[in-house]
């Protein structure tokens, strides 16, 4: 393996890396807000239930009192106590469950906005999920077409210096042939002048 396909490798990895923390961070996200989400529901519910157990423990409440009040007296006075009572504990009640209606309400709101904000994030960091994708595969194919050109120069390299080694032993071949020629010629050449 060379250090290119090690150095390669390496990149490769990296960015599959950085996409998949992306990818965890923005399921991270949807999680968290299905949950915020979830729990602000199951909060609504529970105060709607207590808003309407209260309702019933206030008309309990005025029914009980009426029907003390009747048994203990039916003159005016008693009957205009009571109906200021009962009012009262109407009023009472109406502004207790608005009040709680209208925090329920904000409540509400905010976990709106909260959850609108956190799927804003959540498509942002799908964005750049998609985006770093199409980065990755763009170098991808760069990566590919440059290993392509390295390996053709690496080929031409090799081939070349085949051919030079080659020529080079010819070379080698032929001097040797030559000086073989040149040694007959001068012992030939000793031979006949003595």
């Amino acid at each position: 393996m060379t250090n290119e396909n090690i150095v390669d490798g390496c990149v490769m990895n990296i960015e599959t890396n950085n996409e998949k923390s992306l990818l965890e961070k923005s399921l991270e996200a949807q999680i968290e807000l299905q949950f915020k989400l979830n729990e602000q529901i199951f909060i609504n519910e529970q105060l709607r239930l207590k808003l309407e157990i209260e309702r019933k423990k206030s008309e309990v409440q005025v029914t009980v009192s009426s029907s003390d009040e009747s048994m203990k007296s039916s003159n005016t006075e008693s009957i205009v106590r009571r109906r200021n009572f009962k009012e009262n504990l109407e009023t009472n009640s109406n502004v207790l469950m608005q009040y709680k209606y209208d925090d329920l309400k904000k409540s509400q709101s905010k976990a709106i906005k909260n959850l609108y904000r956190k799927n804003k994030q959540v498509k942002k960091l799908l964005k750049e999920v998609e985006i770093e994708k199409f980065r990755n595969i763009q170098l991808t194919e760069e990566n590919l077409r440059l290993n392509k050109k390295v390996e053709h120069l690496c080929f031409r390299f090799l081939s070349l210096m085949d051919r030079r080694v080659e020529e080079r032993m010819k070379l080698e071949e032929r001097i040797e042939e030559l000086e073989v020629k040149l040694i007959n010629f001068y012992v030939v050449g000793d031979g006949c002048s003595s």
